[in-house]
C-alpha cells in the first residue's frame, strides 16, 4: 500500500513484514527530502507495530551532508524509540551516492542493524532474519 508519494520517493507499507519500503528517484532537495522521512517517522509513530526500513537508493541521486546528518540526529532516535530494528539500503552502482550511504552508516549510531544489498530481495529475506 502506497502511503507517500511525490516526484523524487514513494513509501510503500508492507503490514505483513511490518516495513516501509523508501523508493527513492533523482536528487531530492532538502525540503523534499526530509518530507519523506517526516512521513516515515509519521507513519513509524502512528502505525506502532513497524520494525523495519528498505531504503531503496539504486536511482536517487547523492544526498546532502547536511540531510544526511539529520536523519542521523533527528530522526533516527525517534524511529528507534517507535520500534525500528533494522535499514535495508539497495545501494546503486555510483561510487558517490555509495559513500553518501556509508556516511549515513557511520552516523546513524542508534540504529541497532544496517546492512547494504544489490536487490530488493536479497533486502526483503534480510529483514525476515
Amino acid at each position: 500500500m502506497i502511503i507517500y508519494q511525490s516526484p523524487y520517493c514513494q513509501i510503500d507499507y508492507l503490514p505483513e513484514r511490518r516495513c516501509l519500503i523508501q523508493n527513492w528517484r533523482g536528487f531530492a532537495k532538502s525540503a523534499e527530502f526530509r518530507e519523506a522521512i517526516l512521513k516515515t517517522i509519521e507513519f513509524f509513530e502512528t502505525q506502532g507495530n513497524l520494525a523495519y526500513i528498505i531504503s531503496n537508493t539504486q536511482h536517487s541521486e547523492v544526498v546532502k551532508k547536511e540531510d544526511a546528518e539529520w536523519v542521523a540526529t533527528y530522526a533516527n532516535p525517534r524511529l528507534v524509540a517507535h520500534g525500528l530494528q533494522k535499514i535495508a539500503f539497495i545501494v546503486p552502482t555510483s561510487i558517490l551516492l555509495k559513500w553518501s550511504v556509508e556516511h549515513f552508516r557511520i552516523t546513524s549510531k542508534e540504529i541497532p542493524v544496517i546492512q547494504w544489498f544489490d536487490d530488493l530481495e536479497q533486502a526483503m529475506l534480510w529483514i525476515k532474519d
